[in-house]
């Protein structure tokens, strides 16, 4: 990770990665951890955010599934709501459930969830807490990854 990304976790929202979390859950190498956030009417789709959040969760050993990098292509009609973009308009490749359908699926995948900051201000990742918490992966608040130093 170069200097200025570990600057911006280290002075913003993260800090240092621990493997031990708050609560003393323990996740070991190699867990699967689904990113969650808003992306919808976020510059660039926050896709920095997922990214720092993605290389924090390398950092730890884990590995991250990002919705940025999951495959929402598929057959058929778009179906769900238009996706609003920051200019107004709207997603012209794909509608929500083409997203939510292909990250959910990911997400099951997983063992854990990461909740970003403005997590609850997004319908998509409101629905993925939701899903998360009522399939049993641990749910990591986006503050817990700089609450404790060091692990064990």
């Amino acid at each position: 990770m170069d200097a200025d990304r570990r600057n911006y976790l280290e002075n913003s929202v993260m800090g240092t990665v621990p493997n031990r979390l708050p609560g003393s859950h323990y996740l070991a190498k190699g867990t699967r951890v689904y990113i969650a956030g808003p992306i919808a009417r976020k510059p660039n789709g926050n896709r920095q955010a997922f990214g720092l959040f993605a290389d924090a969760a390398r950092e730890r050993g884990w590995e991250p599934v990002n919705p940025h990098e999951v495959d929402h292509g598929h057959s058929g009609e778009c179906t769900g709501a238009e996706v609003p973009r920051m200019d107004g308009d709207f997603d012209s490749i794909h509608k929500y459930g083409c997203y939510m359908r292909a990250d959910i699926k990911a997400m099951l995948t997983c063992e854990a969830a990461i909740f970003l900051p403005g997590w609850p201000t997004s319908a998509g990742a409101s629905v993925e807490r939701q899903v998360a918490q009522i399939c049993g992966l641990t749910i990591i608040e986006h503050y817990e990854m700089h609450e404790v130093e060091g692990g064990a």
